[in-house]
């Protein structure tokens, strides 16, 4: 919907300052058509409104209206600890100040300093995000997700560890399986890939209730070592006992042909998340050079 002054009006009649009026109805009309063709989105209303107030300034306003089969749009209350997926791209200009821009008076001098004022939007950007929720099963895997989420959170709180908690320990049990029993507080957090400040109270909560337990360095005894104790053993023994009931009564519940198909799923997510992890740990490990000397120079 979009307000302007007469277009048929002569040039030389003009406010000072001002763009003629034939060029911004036709500039605009180029512009949000190329838009919306970039973004693959028919306009099922387009309004030009004429009238004199519209002279000084143009009025534009748009919205991208959608709509979802019943079955796809699910409403819940968020809960505490749900992840919030903040969806959306790069932009060409944030346009900050906008909303407040366009209720202010401007002058032959707003083009020198209110033009961040302006938006400018990325279609390519918002085409994929416009098609990624046309896709009825996106809604439904984050669900399916904050489902996930949701029992694993139950799980750790059941056996009185937090989620941070019991990572700490599978990556101490994991180590010692690998002929590495004791590993220091920067190990463990480069592992997990968390800052050492933020795992420390984990360590110390663990140790307290003993599930770990520290040893001084020998040649340094400000270095301080941390491994799984019995008590941890012992609980990872009874977790896998009861993973694998799950498993059983899983498959019991899904069948023959769902469990074969969750299989092949759970199969074809692992080799994507390898390919990720493996991408991930090319892109943040140095390229080594040779560094040039004189003698190459010369």
């Amino acid at each position: 919907v979009t307000g302007a002054a007469d277009p048929t009006v002569s040039v030389k009649d003009t406010l000072k300052g001002k763009l003629p009026q034939k060029k911004l109805v036709r500039e605009a009309a180029h512009g949000y058509s190329s838009y919306g063709n970039q973004i693959g989105l028919a306009t099922g209303l387009v309004k030009e409104i004429y009238h004199p107030d519209y002279v000084a300034k143009r009025m534009e306003i748009g919205a991208v209206l959608g709509a979802a089969p019943r079955r796809a749009v699910i409403r819940e209350n968020s809960d505490p600890g749900d992840i919030i997926i903040l969806l959306g791209g790069r932009t060409g200009r944030d346009g900050c100040g906008g909303a407040t821009g366009s209720s202010k008076v401007h002058t032959e001098e707003s083009i020198e300093t209110c033009g961040a004022e302006v938006q400018k939007g990325n279609p390519p950007t918002e085409r994929k995000i416009q098609r990624l929720f046309r896709r009825e099963e996106v809604s439904r895997l984050i669900q399916n997700l904050f489902r996930f989420n949701h029992y694993l959170r139950r799980r750790g709180q059941a056996g009185g560890l937090r989620p941070g908690e019991v990572a700490i320990l599978r990556c101490l049990l994991h180590n010692a399986q690998e002929g590495r029993p004791e590993l220091k507080p920067s190990q463990i957090s480069a592992i997990l890939g968390l800052q050492q400040p933020s795992i420390t109270p984990s360590l110390h909560s663990l140790e307290a209730r003993g599930y770990v337990q520290r040893r001084g360095g020998e040649q340094d005894r400000r270095e301080v070592y941390f491994s799984a104790t019995q008590k941890t053993i012992a609980l990872s023994v009874e977790e896998r006992r009861r993973s694998a009931e799950r498993i059983s009564d899983l498959a019991a519940y899904l069948g023959e042909e769902d469990t074969r198909r969750l299989m092949e799923t759970m199969e074809r997510v692992g080799c994507f998340l390898d390919l990720e992890l493996e991408a991930a740990t090319q892109a943040s490990t140095p390229r080594r050079g040779r560094r040039k000397n004189a003698a190459d120079s010369l």
